[in-house]
């Protein structure tokens, strides 16, 4: 529901077809630290962001981010070292900087609110080829 955050523990997700984009060697670490990953959920709220906490399939737990205006906007966040990371393994924040991660997630998770399906100006996420044949931007940036 829209306004409200939502947190969830997804159990066996790699069944359910979840793949992730990063890995560490070594598989999880001892005790993973959810309580980093909970602060930054809770940090990005529930009004623009479908926030799912996944954990229990045998790999490293994660955030996964979905930008409810456009579904087809999701990211995997992860923590390890200290820090949170991009799926593609890009470091975010250090973890003690919640406020820090959060404001980069939501910067490139953003929405295009030009009412095309350009990302033009996301940070990180400017991809030409998304904008080819676009009415908004006449297919250029």
């Amino acid at each position: 529901m829209p306004g409200e955050l939502f947190v969830a523990k997804v159990e066996n997700a790699h069944e359910g077809g979840i793949s992730p984009m990063a890995s560490w060697s070594g598989g999880p670490e001892a005790g993973p630290r959810l309580d980093d990953l909970e602060r930054l959920a809770a940090e990005l709220g529930g009004e623009k962001f479908a926030v799912t906490l996944v954990a229990g399939d045998g790999r490293r737990p994660r955030l996964r981010v979905t930008n409810r205006a456009a579904a087809q906007i999701t990211e995997d966040i992860y923590e390890g070292d200290g820090r949170f990371w991009w799926g593609w393994a890009e470091p975010i924040a250090e973890v003690w900087n919640v406020a820090a991660a959060a404001e980069a997630v939501r910067r490139v998770l953003a929405a295009n609110t030009a009412g095309c399906g350009c990302v033009v100006g996301n940070d990180a996420l400017c991809v030409t080829s998304s904008i080819q044949d676009c009415g908004v931007h006449g297919g250029g940036l």
